[in-house]
């Protein structure tokens, strides 16, 4: 990357992505503005030299345009990360937060003369072969408008979306997909080490089939770094490691720490009901627990 004069900034600086990206820049010689939310974890950021606290959140304009000043690169990492439907309070929390954040992020960063913005996208947000539904996604493959989707995908599509419109008007903008993120530097800690965590504890006793696309946090840093480096405006670059289904997963994971893996497998159509109910209740009596 260019100059190290100017400060990189890094939203969702306490997240698993964030952190790891910091530690990457940091290593490399580059000052880092990392961006946090007020009250939140700082463990990300604390030790870390060369790193810049800045505070602010996606939905206010100001703190976000204080954020980018004279800053010349930027790494959008921040995203609300959901998992439920919810009720339209949260839907529009979701999407006020990931899609409207990022556009006044990025008419900021623009104003203030940022040289390039990379975007965090997840692979909620790819397609998929309508007439071979598993065939293996590539960056090509667009996102289907009637699929059943959380708000959480539709809103990381529509954040792409902003990027592209962006780009239209002349910046010079990209985009790196991660995948489920397995590594260090987890601190808050994310979803998937949470699961990871709740194995090891012998916490998990149902499961349904499938499987994700994984990417070790090396590789998904590796990847933002040379995207900033070498990616072209306006494009899509997936990183992923290795797909597991779960069956590999639990296999492993049970060596691993010799927890026992669940036992009860249940199909995904029976699962989907009791999910929406789950995510019903959550939304109304627990609306600040991690969804």
């Amino acid at each position: 990357m260019p100059s190290k004069d100017a400060p990189i900034l890094v939203t969702g600086a306490a997240g698993h992505v964030g952190a790891n990206l910091m530690h990457r820049l940091v290593e490399e010689g580059h000052r880092v503005r990392a961006l946090l939310r007020r009250g939140e974890s700082e463990e990300a950021v604390d030790g870390l030299h060369g790193v810049e606290k800045a505070y602010g959140d996606l939905r206010d304009h100001r703190s976000l345009a204080e954020a980018v000043e004279g800053c010349r690169r930027v790494f959008h990492v921040a995203s609300m990360v959901s998992t439920i439907d919810g009720d339209a309070e949260h839907r529009r929390t979701i999407y006020e937060t990931n899609v409207l954040g990022t556009r006044y992020l990025m008419q900021a960063a623009k104003k203030t003369g940022v040289e390039r913005f990379v975007l965090t996208s997840s692979f909620s947000a790819v397609g998929y072969d309508l007439d071979e539904t598993s065939k293996p996604a590539d960056e090509t493959m667009q996102f289907y408008p009637y699929h059943r989707a959380m708000p959480y995908e539709r809103s990381k599509v529509l954040q792409e979306h902003e990027l592209l419109k962006m780009c239209a008007e002349g910046m010079d903008a990209l985009i790196v997909t991660s995948c489920a993120v397995v590594g260090g530097h987890d601190y808050l800690p994310s979803r998937m080490g949470t699961t990871l965590c709740k194995f090891a504890n012998r916490e998990l006793n149902v499961y349904s089939p499938g499987g994700f696309e994984f990417v070790a946090a090396r590789d998904i840093v590796d990847g933002h770094v040379r995207a900033m480096e070498r990616g072209r405006t306006g494009q899509k670059y997936i990183v992923a490691t290795q797909f597991l289904d779960f069956d590999h997963i639990f296999d492993m994971l049970e060596e691993i720490t010799g927890a026992p893996r669940p036992k009860i497998r249940v199909p995904a159509k029976t699962l989907l009901p009791l999910a929406e109910v789950s995510s019903w209740l959550v939304t109304r009596l627990a609306p600040k627990k991690q969804q």
